[in-house]
């Protein structure tokens, strides 16, 4: 047990690397001899959430495109030396197991591991599994799934739940006033269409709430101009961050904590933190999301009674009204908070963790 070495993969998006960071901190907590290295593709915001984390790497990805097909030719390269890094990592840190979150730092590791006949375990957040994951379910010993095993067509699937850490026991206070809380969260690259949505909405939400929005770092910026605008009184029921790491403070948890309702994209672990966080949630999915998984997401939590889902299109005529209505209902907004909690399991990280831990060839 103390030498043995564990390998996690995954990267790019934070619902990708951020699900790492966790299991890695839990994996830890429960015996610290065990050696780790975690790889993933090396973005900007990934390796800044890994600055202070040993063992973290990244390997050179090939992302595929669409409807740019022009660009393949360089990505074909890119995941070839993607391959060869990623062989020279397997043949000199051997690990005993391997996990994978998906995304397109998995691939070339996952693909050596099947050549190689390494145990491998993966997660698949969404209920539309993706590329990475699609082809490395085959061979996994196995399929860890955020939604039921019954949204699925695999015999090694098993229902875990979402990768999240528990939210604080007490709510956090993050504004000075009493006003209700309403936090926009955009995911880790942040939702450029959603944030511009948000800001014609400012002269209807800062009158009547206080208003946290999670913009991305690319979009940070533009919203700080946004926020200069505005009048002082206005200023003070407005803050904004660019992504919320989980130890930075305020980090997701305190934030989530703090709201009284919660508008958001339709990732699955985003709407699974904020379910085990006790707060009503309004859902905006992404529409250009691969194979649509984020309409399919919120669709399953809003046919359990657990959310409001709302198009983009319908943002400025309905997102208002529909913030005022959860807020006057305490009735809907239990009920739909009961619902979301019960969708979602929440002990996902330890749950794998100990798997890893303990697996044997």
């Amino acid at each position: 047990m103390k030498n043995k070495k564990l390998l996690l993969v995954g990267g790019g998006s934070g619902g990708h690397f951020v699900p790492i960071f966790l299991l890695a901190q839990k994996i830890k907590s429960i015996d610290p001899r065990l050696r780790i290295k975690i790889i993933g593709s090396g973005t900007e915001i990934e390796r800044a959430y890994f600055s202070k984390v040993a063992g973290y790497s990244s390997i050179v990805t090939g992302k595929f495109h669409r409807y740019k097909k022009y660009k393949n030719i360089v990505e074909l390269i890119k995941l070839f030396w993607g391959l060869l890094q990623s062989l020279g990592i397997l043949l000199s840190y051997r690990p005993d197991v391997i996990f994978s979150k998906g995304g397109y730092a998995s691939v070339p590791i996952i693909f050596w591991a099947k050549l190689f006949r390494r145990p491998y375990f993966i997660h698949e957040s969404d209920i539309v599994m993706g590329k990475s994951n699609l082809y490395a379910a085959d061979k996994a010993i196995k399929v860890y799934t955020g939604f039921p095993e019954s949204f699925y067509d695999l015999s090694n699937a098993h229902y875990v739940g979402q990768m999240i850490k528990l939210p604080p026991k007490n709510d956090v206070k993050i504004f000075k006033n009493d006003l209700p809380t309403v936090v926009v969260l955009g995911g880790s690259q942040g939702a450029q269409s959603l944030n511009k949505l948000i800001y014609q909405l400012l002269g209807e939400i800062l009158p009547k709430y206080n208003l946290f929005h999670q913009v991305g770092r690319e979009n940070l910026i533009e919203a700080r101009n946004i926020f200069e605008q505005l009048s002082i009184e206005f200023q003070e029921h407005y803050k904004i961050a660019d992504f919320l790491h989980y130890d930075e403070k305020p980090n997701i948890t305190d934030i989530l904590s703090s709201a009284d309702v919660v508008v958001c994209r339709a990732g699955a672990t985003t709407m699974a933190e904020t379910a085990v966080s006790g707060k009503p949630m309004i859902l905006v999915p992404y529409i250009y999301a691969s194979g649509d998984h984020q309409y399919k997401n919120a669709m399953a939590i809003s046919s359990s009674g657990g959310a409001i889902v709302i198009t983009e299109d319908k943002i400025l005529e309905e997102l208002a009204g529909t913030i005022g209505l959860i807020l006057s209902e305490n009735d809907r907004a239990r009920k739909m908070t009961d619902a979301a909690n019960k969708f979602f399991k929440s002990d996902a990280i330890e749950n794998i963790a100990n798997d890893l831990i303990n697996h044997k060839e």
